[in-house]
This record gives structure tokens, sequence and C-alpha cells, in this order.
């Protein structure tokens, strides 16, 4: 069966969908939203600003990955991943 989304809005862990389907029945849905977040470690080491916001308790996992930055792309640098 065909829904359309009506609304979306952000809820603690997710957001809430209000579908709508093709006889105008309106129901409401939760889904679990995880994000991604890159930082870019400028005062702290990278395991350091890894274990700092991991803390946090919307935080999932912190990992260290190395990106190569402009403008030639030929130097890398540690970004850190965080999934929330």
């Amino acid at each position: 069966m065909s829904e359309w989304v009506l609304d979306v809005r952000a809820r603690e862990g997710g957001a809430e969908v209000v579908l709508v389907n093709r006889f105008g029945s309106v129901r409401r849905a939760f889904l679990r939203l995880s994000y991604v977040t890159y930082l870019l470690p400028k005062k702290l080491s990278p395991q350091e600003l890894a274990e700092a916001v991991t803390q946090h308790p919307q935080v999932l996992a912190a990992s260290i990955e190395f990106w190569r930055v402009p403008p030639w792309y030929d130097r890398e640098v540690p970004v850190v991943k965080v999934l929330a």
C-alpha cells in the first residue's frame, strides 16, 4: 500500500513521521535515526577528542579516520567520526 509523508518532526532518538494513505487514513511512525558528525581536532589529540565525545549520553561511537585535504590532497589529517 502506498503512503505519503505529511510531516516529519525531530524527536529524541529519531524522528516522528506522519503518513497518509490513498484512503485518507493518517498514522504516525517513529523512526530511530543515527547521525554522523565529523570533527577536525584542533586543541586536543584525535584520541582525546574521541574519548571526550563518547562521554556524552547520546553518542554511540567515535572513531578516527584519515582524510586527504585540499588544495592538492597530498596531506592526510586525522578526523574524528562521531555516531550519535
